[in-house]
């Protein structure tokens, strides 16, 4: 009795383990995706507060402070002209000790990954032919562009004042 009563505890015991449930394995098709586009489909204007602050980051790598940002959003409120005001703004940001951008070596040593990288921190969309081809021309033909230079002409652009 004393070994059927062992040998029933090991059939329970072997029963237990052996009957577990078979775990499923999930798995995700992960697709790449390039998120920059060449399209040119924005149709938004940004609000003052959208602007400011999105131009503060892509040039400072940083947030706004909210002081900062009332305080630029009353200047762009007082001027009449929006583009004189955003040039104006773009000028002291250019003159910010926080202010971090590529160096005018790295522009021209790294010519189309330069231009790649600023149509992507700007306009968040790859440049088309004809777009890196000019700019590059233009680089190439004007030593005394320099990277402040070229960040003004974005930040002060028409597309850069949509998404």
């Amino acid at each position: 009795m004393h070994n059927f009563k062992y040998l029933l505890f090991i059939i329970a015991i072997a029963f237990l383990f052996s009957c577990t449930k078979e775990k499923q394995k999930n798995q995700y098709g992960v697709v790449s995706k390039n998120i920059y586009s060449t399209e040119i489909s924005k149709t938004k204007l940004k609000t003052e507060a959208q602007y400011l602050s999105i131009l503060n980051t892509d040039l400072t790598q940083k947030p706004i402070s909210p002081f900062k940002l009332n305080r630029s959003i009353r200047v762009l409120e007082s001027f009449g002209d929006r583009e004189t005001a955003n040039e104006i703004i773009i000028s002291n940001l250019m003159n910010d000790p926080a202010l971090d951008i590529p160096s005018n070596t790295y522009m021209r040593q790294n010519l189309d990954q330069f231009i790649q990288e600023t149509y992507n921190k700007f306009f968040i969309r790859n440049p088309s032919e004809a777009e890196k081809e000019y700019f590059r021309n233009f680089i190439e033909s004007n030593p005394k562009v320099t990277v402040e230079m070229v960040y003004t002409s974005f930040a002060s652009s028409q597309e850069y004042m949509f998404y």
